[in-house]
């Protein structure tokens, strides 16, 4: 290497910008006006803003929705009185609307566009759009009677996608049709409005999350009963296996038009990620990673107070490795995201990174981790409103003064928690 040639310490950026990127467009392509204006609901939206009288709408959309945003946004624009701002990037995951940077523009409004995990906002109105992914219902009726009848399956629970609802009604007619198979269909009708100042959209919005997660805690559905996802694999799929590890779950996938039985061996995963609470349990500093907005953030500081466990808030957006590696003297992660991102495999971090689920069985003794999994925040403060009383809190303090021995290292691990934390 020639030491007198200049060394360039700066970077102008113009490889990012000519980078070429790879888009899935199968959602959207060479729409009609038409088309365009019944696959995003355009019609129920202008209805909405001018019922409502909205000025400021702000639109969300995934990446591979952005192709027509200009032409909703202009639509939009045009026959109602609103204007509107298209939201180029997330703060969070695309799944999760984006209130932090609608308030940047003070909108009264958003309309979050495609796959959601219908988290609720704190201040400004939503309306879900799924839009929605066309596929032939009647071959796959057929194609899932014939493999039920290999599974001797009596009977279902049907869980779809949000962008495959709307087929809902005329699968299960179909199915029930030509089978005896019996089917409860989780997909009903959906309130997909929410105002955060109206207790009555909170309500009905939480009857409608129900639809898209499958509780395992769900005393109105037999534990033995097998769920049929209608869907593609991501991370919707995978947190339904973990999260229902002792029942049969079969998908169909539209794309590939292939009905399967999902691998049940997630002992694996598990193993894993009880490794990872271990880890928690040693550790002295904890590093709170927001990567939503919840009301648990608050319960999971005050949980970790009275563990006496140094802990700092982070927040990083959207996380990676680069991101995390700036804090290297936190031992661990907890990641408050929605369910679809929560399940973070941390073999490429530096550090563990848990759920606030699993962060309970960190700091309690008392918990019997068993193989029932739960990324549902309501089912959190559950837990944790039991987990720690008044009279257990002096309890908490002394016990964490004690050495543990951890499964992690194998060895005795002294405590290095807190005396007080203010």
């Amino acid at each position: 290497m020639d030491s007198s040639a200049p060394i360039q310490i700066d970077n102008s950026g113009e490889e990012i910008i000519q980078r070429t990127l790879e888009l899935n467009l199968s959602y959207s392509t060479a729409k009609s006006t038409l088309e365009l204006i019944k696959f995003y609901q355009l019609e129920e939206s202008i209805e909405l803003i001018r019922s409502k009288g909205y000025k400021k709408v702000a639109l969300q959309f995934p990446d591979e929705l952005l192709i027509d945003s200009a032409f909703v946004s202009k639509y939009l624009q045009e026959n109602s009185s609103a204007k509107t701002f298209v939201l180029g990037d997330t703060t969070f995951g695309s799944c999760c609307v984006d209130e932090v940077a609608a308030m940047h523009i003070d909108a009264d409004f958003i309309i979050h566009y495609g796959n959601s995990c219908m988290s609720l906002t704190t201040q400004i109105p939503v309306y879900y759009v799924f839009t929605y992914k066309e596929y032939d219902i009647a071959s796959a009726a057929d194609k899932i009677i014939d493999f039920l009848a290999t599974k001797n399956c009596s009977n279902i629970q049907l869980q779809l996608d949000a962008i495959y609802n709307y087929s809902s009604e005329t699968l299960v007619k179909l199915l029930q049709e030509k089978s005896s198979v019996q089917i409860k269909d989780m997909s009903a009708k959906a309130n997909l409005f929410f105002d955060p100042k109206d207790s009555l959209c909170e309500n009905s919005l939480c009857k409608s999350q129900e639809m898209f997660t499958v509780d395992p805690s769900d005393s109105n559905m037999d534990s033995s009963t097998p769920i049929l996802h209608i869907g593609t694999e991501g991370p919707k799929l995978s947190n339904m296996i973990i999260s229902n590890s002792n029942r049969l779950i079969f998908s169909y996938n539209p794309e590939s038009c292939e009905c399967r039985e999902e691998s049940r061996n997630v002992n694996r995963h598990l193993v894993k990620r009880l490794l990872a609470i271990e880890k928690v349990r040693d550790a002295s500093v904890l590093g709170l990673v927001v990567g939503t907005l919840s009301s648990i953030i608050e319960r999971i500081k005050q949980l970790l107070k009275l563990s006496s466990i140094k802990f700092y808030t982070i927040l990083v957006g959207k996380i990676n490795v680069a991101k995390l590696a700036n804090f290297p003297d936190i031992d661990a992660f907890v990641l408050v995201a929605c369910p679809e991102n929560s399940l973070v495999d941390s073999k490429e971090f530096y550090h563990p990174i848990i759920t606030p689920f699993e962060l309970l069985f960190a700091l309690e003794k008392s918990f019997q981790y068993q193989l029932r999994y739960s990324s549902d925040f309501e089912q959190f403060l559950k837990l944790s409103a039991s987990s720690k009383g008044e009279e257990g809190e002096k309890d908490s303090l002394s016990e964490s003064e004690e050495p543990h021995f951890s499964l992690a290292s194998g060895k005795l691990v002294a405590s290095k928690k807190l005396s007080r934390v203010e």
